[in-house]
């Protein structure tokens, strides 16, 4: 473990984009993107380039990277259930050890009735990310499209907060502190609406934008035609659709720039200060985006393309440069790792792997396969939403232990976000639970009430012809569902801890 080589406890700085897809990335093969700052860091650090998340929706995939439990075993399949007391976590066994642990932005991860104990703060101004252009129309804006932001003066939410953390480590440093520290900032770029200030809107000549892949919904799950027909990409913008397509990437690549910008300031700052051979830095996403391919626009909980479970993960460790690991790696296994990397003890009861072995062995056999689940139980579904409320910020309930504290910075509801409450209560099967595992060759969805689906990622990478009917892979759709049922049955909750189990 590098820190028993070292005197002094390494900080931690996680630093989590929302919705940032790998193929966005430079370094993960795009030639539109403008990442530097992310390019240089995976070619000094370590980078994971075949790195999955284990959920496509916000909050279930951040309980998963801070807790190592996949997220059917507390619950978390919604916005709501964040980690609770009882669940292992990354924090609280730092604050165990002594660390500071400050949160900059969007929580989306510890249950707000209890994040003061064991965060010491939570720093995020308010800043009214969801800008709309006025020249934008209505069909426009309820594809989540919201256009270049004019005001000169405008400053994102991600720039925001990530002056406040460096503020804050300027202050750690000249205060001589010397307790370690875990910082972790969340961003909301690259999220939709798909907007962005138009200083950075503009680096992208939008006829050299590549559209993405479309295929025929006609044999998808009803969730990819349900956001067709009612916030993506249809026929009700005829001839105009492909601009807008490319309008809607343009500003989606505008705020992958606005990431990359930022954690170039992170970095630097980390440097000025001197506290490279002291930190871990992690950068990474919680889930893609559509971003229009399928024409659809956003992400869904069903979901389970590489566009949404392919995400960037890279690692600033001390002593370990320039490296790639090419196996299977998925966003369970985060949180032993850094257990290993911090000399935390793993605690019992989660599902991921260290993968500190593979700093040393880049090239070692780590996993046959990823796994990724969403979707809720029918009874939930019968719980009508009204699409007007959907996602309206909730006091935190001891609010008179932490008085003016909201969940999330007060954005205000959008149309907009309507459209996911249409979908649910509308087409309430889009949101019945499926699983999914991912080999290297091929990908099984199993889904409670539509037909499976089986990809054979080799012959069609944008996986858009299922192949679970054809005679042809019937012995490979058995073997993908032994696969998925041995792993469901493996990792099924196994705490409490027995201390004196009978035989």
């Amino acid at each position: 473990m590098i820190i028993n080589e070292r005197s002094k406890k390494l900080n931690l700085i996680l630093i989590t984009a929302d919705e940032l897809r790998a193929d966005f990335v430079e370094c993960y093969g795009n030639k539109t993107a403008k990442t530097p700052n992310i390019d240089k860091m995976a070619e000094n650090g370590v980078m994971f380039s075949n790195y999955f998340t284990c959920h496509t929706k916000c909050v279930p995939a951040r309980t998963i990277i801070f807790s190592g439990r996949y997220a059917n075993l507390g619950g978390h399949r919604t916005l709501g259930p964040h980690l609770g007391k009882d669940e292992p976590n990354l924090a609280s066994l730092l604050k165990e050890k002594g660390y500071r642990n400050i949160m900059f932005g969007r929580n989306h991860t510890i249950d707000e009735n209890w994040l003061y104990d064991i965060f010491e703060d939570r720093i995020a101004a308010k800043v009214d990310h969801l800008v709309l252009n006025k020249n934008v129309s209505e069909d426009e804006r309820k594809s989540m499209y919201f256009g270049p932001i004019e005001d000169k003066n405008y400053k994102s939410d991600t720039e925001v907060w990530t002056t406040q953390m460096i503020e804050w480590m300027e202050n750690y440093v000249k205060s001589g502190d010397k307790r370690p520290f875990f910082l972790n900032i969340n961003w909301f770029n690259p999220h939709p609406p798909y907007c962005a200030a138009k200083n950075l809107v503009d680096q992208f000549d939008i006829n050299s934008i590549d559209l993405l892949p479309t295929c025929s919904l006609d044999d998808k799950p009803v969730f990819m035609k349900a956001i067709y027909e009612i916030y993506g990409l249809n026929e009700k913008f005829g001839k105009n659709l492909d601009n807008l397509k490319r309008k809607i990437l343009q500003c989606y690549y505008a705020q992958v720039l606005d990431v990359d910008i930022q954690l170039g300031r992170i970095i630097e700052a980390i440097k000025r200060l001197n506290l490279s051979e002291d930190t871990i830095v992690i950068f990474m996403s919680d889930h893609g985006d559509y971003v229009g391919e399928y024409n659809l626009v956003e992400k869904w909980d069903t979901g389970f393309q590489d566009c949404l479970i392919h995400v960037p993960l890279i690692m600033q460790i001390p002593g370990k440069n320039g490296i790639e690991i090419k196996g299977m790696t998925e966003s369970v296994d985060i949180f032993p790792t850094l257990c290993e990397l911090l000399d935390l003890e793993i605690p019992y009861g989660i599902n991921g792997k260290s993968m500190v072995h593979l700093l040393d062995h880049p090239d070692s056999d780590f996993k046959e396969l990823v796994y990724c689940e969403g979707g809720h139980e029918e009874a939930l579904l019968k719980i009508p939403i009204d699409p007007k409320d959907h996602g309206k910020v909730q006091k935190v309930q001891n609010s008179e232990k932490f008085p003016g504290r909201d969940t999330e910075p007060n954005y205000q509801l959008l149309d907009s976000y309507q459209g996911k409450a249409q979908v649910r209560n509308l087409y309430p099967d889009s949101l019945r639970k499926a699983k999914m595992i991912r080999t290297k060759d091929y990908k099984y969805i199993y889904r409670v009430v539509e037909e499976d689906e089986l990809y054979d990622l080799n012959k069609d990478p944008n996986e858009t012809i299922n192949f679970i009917n054809n005679p042809e892979y019937k012995k490979i759709v058995d073997e993908m569902r032994d696969l998925l049922l041995n792993h469901l049955v493996e990792n099924e909750e196994t705490r409490p801890f027995d201390p004196f189990p009978v035989a």
